[in-house]
């Protein structure tokens, strides 16, 4: 059989693919390996496109050989040498690579999933595009790795050396990361979901952009100074600039990023409280319609309603959820008609935000809560809305809903204006006294 009969895809050397399939069907090793030594000082041994799959390749060196478009899935090269050799866009799937050395090649576009690459050697290899998912890479050296857009869902990364690597926009998935080394990494824009970085250290990386959900701390780990800036070229991590603006932890980070930099959030955060409604209360299945009547009535007035209902299943971050979304409304309309609704939340949202009004409703001749008397005192309280049905309630949307919310406002106005003038005043009072004291001097 010939050699093209056994390597269909092959594009490289025949003479160099005749050397290696004779010293891996047991001849003479040493022609291979003075091969290899000897393109050191020229060009490298291309063995583009070879197929080696399943095959035992320990002791075989492939340092500096062109392996690009290849295959290698189920190979065993547990400590064989990969150093600058070209593996981009290779087919690497379920090897055994235990202990490889890949430093400094390129593996860009490849494809090494499933394979176990327990305490191999990936520093400053060029990885990009490239997925590592399900891959066993506990303990695994990626300093200053470029593995932008690569995959590394369902892996084991723990203790890894990810220092001065590149993520960005990678995708990691339901990963372990416990232990590793993530300090001055390039994170941004990457996706981290279901990740365990329990005593990982992730000090001075970069975050901008990053999606953080569901993730695994504690006290161990190390989140100080992560960066939000949005540059995410490599060179700014590796020379260790400090970014402008750092955040003390993921969830923090998040936060920040959407306004560090964002000219147009204030308008945004404006335009949703003039929209935003909160709707609060018990709304059990008989009476449904009135939230259903009231939510469509809002909609249609061109206004965001955001409904809140307390009749399904307790949980204990209902208050802050709702102190949260109070804050982003522009009013808040809270149905006592049940006495057991939402004297918590009212409690909480009152004092909180005395620029946001609240309009308390009420059907029938029920009677509100017992404490929720002491609370219409407030400014921001006004006043409470009697109805009958959800008809009734929707007729009286424009009058006592409304224009009520719109009188607020413009007191709210007109006490803003009288304190910025009574400051100017105080000020010009203060700047004559100056005057006076120095003309007496």
């Amino acid at each position: 059989m010939t050699i093209d009969n056994l390597q269909p895809r092959f594009k490289g050397d025949n003479e160099a693919l005749r050397i290696l399939l004779a010293a891996l069907q047991g001849g003479d090793r040493s022609a291979w390996g003075q091969l290899v030594r000897e393109s050191h000082a020229g060009d490298p041994v291309d063995l583009t496109g070879i197929n080696l799959d399943g095959l035992d390749l320990t002791g075989v060196s492939f340092w500096k050989v062109c392996l690009r478009d290849s295959t290698l899935r189920g190979a065993c090269v547990e400590n064989v040498d990969f150093r600058d050799a070209d593996l981009a866009n290779s087919d690497l799937r379920e090897m055994r690579a235990a202990g490889a050395d890949f430093g400094w090649s390129s593996l860009d576009g490849a494809n090494l999933s499933g394979s176990d690459c327990s305490g191999s050697n990936f520093e400053e290899v060029h990885a990009e595009r490239t997925n590592f998912s399900h891959c066993l890479l506990n303990g695994c050296n990626f300093r200053k790795t470029r593995l932008a857009y690569s995959l590394f869902n369902s892996c084991d990364l723990a203790g890894a050396n990810l220092y001065n690597a590149d993520l960005g926009s990678a995708e990691i998935r339901g990963t372990d990361l416990s232990g590793a080394d993530l300090r001055f990494a390039i994170l941004t824009y990457a996706t981290l979901a279901h990740v365990n970085l329990s005593g990982a250290d992730l000090e001075r990386s970069w975050v901008f952009g990053v999606s953080a959900w569901d993730i695994q701390v504690d006290e161990d780990t190390k989140e100080s100074e992560l960066g939000i800036d949005r540059s995410r070229h490599p060179w700014l991590a590796w020379n260790h600039s400090l970014p402008q603006c750092t955040a003390p932890g993921l969830e923090f980070a998040q936060l920040l990023g959407l306004v560090y930099g964002n000219q147009k959030l204030g308008r945004l955060i404006d335009a949703v409280s003039r929209r935003m409604v909160l709707i609060l209360g018990r709304f059990s299945p008989d009476r449904l319609a009135v939230l259903t009547a009231l939510h469509e009535d809002l909609r249609s007035r061109d206004l965001a309603p955001v409904i809140f209902n307390f009749d399904g299943p307790e949980e204990k971050n209902v208050t802050e959820t709702v102190r949260v979304l109070g804050g982003l409304a522009g009013w808040v309309v809270a149905d006592l008609s049940d006495p057991k609704s939402v004297p918590q939340e009212i409690g909480a949202l009152v004092p909180s935000y005395p620029n946001v009004p609240l309009i308390p409703i009420i059907q029938g001749d029920q009677d509100p809560y017992a404490m929720f008397p002491d609370w219409q005192d407030e400014h921001n309280v006004l006043e409470t809305i009697r109805y009958k049905d959800a008809d009734d309630l929707t007729g009286r949307v424009e009058n006592e809903m409304l224009n009520r919310v719109a009188a607020f406002r413009e007191g709210q106005e007109s006490h803003r204006q009288i304190r910025e003038e009574n400051e100017r005043l105080r000020e010009e009072v203060e700047r004559l006294k100056r005057e006076l004291a120095e003309r007496h001097s």
